[in-house]
């Protein structure tokens, strides 16, 4: 992809929009995206950082334990945990990042989108770094952000009857996907409905182009077989 196309939103949006036309998948990706960036976090928080010799930092924003709401329930005190502990944290590491160069990176492509973000992000960022620092918390965050993983690739089976975007552009998918659902819930409360209108008329040519392209393939495919029996 040329550089100035990946500053470009409409071509961005078309890549990634052609792989989420259905709304259900994107009611699922809208649902599960968001999961799978704050445990995404908290996993990298455990790759190497310090042992590179590159300079870290940590502070702590908020640290308070709270009762659990479900421990109060009747037949479920006894499997959660009583108290929940809440811990925004801030370190320099791979996670924080990550956080730091996507959030700029949709600055350049739909600035008061990205500004809008921008508080979910830090949020985002803090309360997985703080977590990170908690007892017990890499395994939960695995399982979840493998389910996570799970229930996406689902989705684009059963609804969509197509590939994730990450199986042709690994890190260009990802690096939007978070973008993407935010502006789909923006799109829903009446943002820009202009950029909505005309992103969704170029994704909706290059779902028809993809789908030519397919049919055209699988035809000659058949070709081949039939003639190679014949």
């Amino acid at each position: 992809m040329a550089k100035a196309s990946i500053f470009d939103i409409d071509k961005q949006f078309t890549f990634y929009g052609a792989y989420h036309a259905n709304p259900v998948n994107v009611a699922v990706h809208i649902t599960f995206v968001p999961i799978l960036l704050w445990t995404g976090f908290v996993i990298g928080a455990h790759v190497p950082w310090d042992e590179w010799g590159l300079p870290s930092y940590h502070k702590i924003f908020f640290d308070q334990s709270f009762t659990n709401p479900l421990a109060l329930i009747p037949f479920v005190e006894g499997l959660v945990n009583r108290n929940v502990q809440l811990t925004a944290a801030f370190d320099l590491n791979w996670s924080s990042v990550v956080a730091l160069s996507m959030l700029s990176f949709w600055y350049t492509l739909e600035p008061l989108a990205a500004f809008l973000y921008t508080p979910l992000m830090a949020s985002m960022t803090l309360t997985s770094l703080g977590y990170s620092h908690q007892e017990g918390h890499l395994k939960p965050a695995v399982i979840i952000h493998i389910v996570s993983w799970i229930m996406q690739v689902l989705a684009h089976q059963i609804f969509e009857g197509r590939a994730p975007a990450l199986l042709d552009n690994l890190v260009q998918a990802i690096a939007l996907a978070p973008f993407f659902v935010f502006l789909e819930v923006l799109y829903m409360l009446g943002y820009k409905p202009a950029l909505h209108k005309r992103i969704q008329n170029e994704i909706g040519k290059e779902i028809t182009r993809v789908r030519k392209a397919e049919g055209s393939k699988r035809r000659a495919t058949e070709a081949a077989v039939s003639s190679k029996n014949d």
